[in-house]
């Protein structure tokens, strides 16, 4: 007849293996949600035919009313409505125009999901080129009547951070940020086409998008910083370290250690070289 104590230790051995067996169980979800949000992300990319921009919608988290895409130096597009605008009425006319057509790729992922399960935080690389009215680069919508200005073809670099969110088992975008890296002809270098640190690439010179800067679903910018060869180049988006579960107040963990650069115009770094 068994003991107590064996009884006991036999008892601790199988929580022992039931504690293993949900560590497992965990992990394996882990990897499943980091490939859930890689294909997210990968549908972003992928529907960048300017026909398809409409489509991207379905990736957001509409129904929250915090959902956003900051898209560099045009600000931040919050909410339903924001989404909505960005890409049917300012980066979606692009569909109108013949002879536009933009590729990205993304790469290079990092992807934190919460302890929790139910958020993640990611980084990703995004090489990619475009062709689009050489006339201002996002020029407005009269300029696509036949003649008024030719197609030009510009490379285009930069990087995305995410916030994403688990909805019924499905995940979705909460907030997308765009850092452009560069922007440049495609027949000129990154250093000698000064192209990407000029005011004529935001779409808010355009003047559909001027039109909803005084709008509440838009949001001043937070950082934009094209390469320029008179600059340290901050190096953010930042890795997105491990967390518990998602709060509100961890929204800019992207620039985590320049926290003092959101909203500045000017990067003075040189205070914190290694």
């Amino acid at each position: 007849m068994e003991t107590m104590d064996q009884i006991l230790e036999q008892m601790k051995s199988l929580q022992a293996e039931v504690d293993s067996l949900k560590e497992d169980k965990r992990r394996l979800q882990t990897l499943e949600d980091k490939e859930q949000i890689k294909n997210v992300m990968h549908a972003y990319k992928y529907l960048h035919y300017p026909i398809t921009f409409p489509q991207k919608l379905n990736l957001f988290a509409l129904d929250l009313p915090d959902v956003s895409f900051d898209v560099g130096d045009s600000g931040v597009f919050v909410g339903r409505e924001g989404i909505e605008t960005i890409f049917l009425k300012i980066l979606g006319t692009a569909r109108f125009a013949k002879g536009a057509f933009f590729m990205h790729c993304v790469m290079t992922p990092i992807i934190e999901v919460a302890k929790d399960g139910k958020t993640a935080r990611a980084v990703f690389m995004s090489p990619g080129f475009e062709t689009y009215y050489e006339d201002h680069h996002h020029s407005a919508p009269e300029c696509y009547k036949p003649g008024m200005a030719p197609m030009a073809a510009y490379w285009c670099w930069g990087k995305y951070s995410g916030d994403f969110i688990k909805i019924n088992g499905e995940w979705k975008i909460r907030h997308l940020k765009w850092w452009r890296d560069m922007r440049c002809d495609y027949y000129k270098s990154w250093v000698d086409d000064t192209g990407a640190t000029s005011e004529r690439t935001s779409y808010n010179k355009r003047e559909d998008a001027a039109a909803v800067q005084d709008a509440p679903f838009h949001k001043p910018m937070k950082f934009h910083q094209p390469y320029n060869q008179t600059q340290r180049k901050v190096p953010v988006p930042v890795a997105p370290l491990p967390y518990d579960t998602w709060r509100d107040e961890d929204i800019d963990w992207p620039m985590r250690g320049y926290e003092d650069l959101i909203g500045k115009t000017e990067y003075d770094i040189e205070n914190r070289m290694w």
